[in-house]
């Protein structure tokens, strides 16, 4: 087994990402040597060392007012909140003392700190990229937590982003069906499986299906509905830059403009998202950013 899964299997509450720096920061040993690359094979009788730092949890985080909270609606169930960009959902191992949202909501809704499954995550039952903005679900009850947990594992919870992406689209709406997994050169980015072959390659990667729609094709760039089917991490701008419609502004997945153009950050909003709960049907949109505003209403 590699070095990283197996750290990983041992370790559930660390990420693969923070465990792979971990060891290339020297923090792990094999048989007292540190210069180990991720992928080294354990063998029989290793003795291995993790110097783990010290794991803090979001009880010895403080809550935090460093901005309002922009709440859209709650009731005794749910709170829905539009997040705005540059902002992390929850802190984590390595940066707990990163201001996030979870710590805004712990200050003004302190019993949503017991609710869920992991204490850097309260209440938290999906997430959103640090620099996209929109409409987010917080369970403020277990009951609602496992519930809505449920139901966005079974593919039930529907959302609608806007994206603007590069480039003239030839068709004005499709569905782009690609398969997406871990990159092996950066555990931290996502890459389209395009060639599966036998088992080990398909348990390293997931289905993913994302359905767009052209709202306004521009010079350049052209304005999407985007309906995420799934919901895999980076999902919409993997899928978009996979057929050569990268997200305006977004520097991880390929768009080349950034200094040209000066974009604080990519050009995606979670704008609607509907649920069901206790036989009652939600639905709730986040106006558009004032950022992506000004950004659309520079385009010809």
């Amino acid at each position: 087994m590699r070095l990283d899964q197996y750290l990983k299997n041992i370790n559930p509450q660390l990420s693969r990402s923070e465990i792979i720096r971990d060891i290339k920061n020297g923090l792990v040993y094999i048989n007292g040597f540190k210069k180990i690359k991720p992928s080294y094979l354990i063998k029989e009788n290793d003795k291995v060392v993790y110097e783990i730092k010290e794991i803090k949890s979001i009880n010895e985080i403080q809550p935090d007012n460093f901005r309002s909270l922009d709440i859209i609606y709650e009731d005794k169930d749910v709170l829905i909140v539009n997040k705005p960009a540059g902002i992390s959902v929850h802190p984590s191992i390595n940066h707990p003392e990163e201001k996030t949202l979870v710590n805004l909501i712990l200050h003004y809704y302190p019993k949503i700190r017991k609710v869920g499954e992991d204490k850097l995550r309260p209440g938290i039952v999906h997430r959103l990229d640090k620099d996209t903005s929109g409409v987010l679900i917080v369970a403020k009850n277990n009951e609602t937590f496992f519930e809505l947990k449920k139901q966005f594992s079974q593919g039930l919870v529907k959302k609608i982003y806007l994206a603007l992406s590069v480039g003239v689209f030839s068709k004005k709406e499709g569905l782009i069906d690609l398969p997406i997994g871990r990159s092996s050169q950066d555990p931290t980015k996502k890459v389209i499986v395009k060639d599966i072959k036998g088992i080990k390659n398909i348990k390293k990667s997931r289905l993913a299906q994302t359905k767009y729609l052209v709202l306004k094709q521009y010079k350049e760039f052209a304005l999407l509905e985007v309906h995420p089917l799934t919901g895999r991490t980076h999902q919409i701008r993997v899928h978009l830059t996979a057929i050569g419609h990268s997200v305006v502004g977004d520097k991880k997945y390929g768009f080349k403009n950034q200094k040209k153009e000066n974009y604080s950050r990519q050009f995606l909003h979670a704008q609607n998202i509907r649920f069901s709960l206790k036989e009652k049907d939600y639905e709730f949109s986040a106006p558009l950013a004032n950022d992506l505003v000004d950004i659309l209403a520079k385009l010809k």
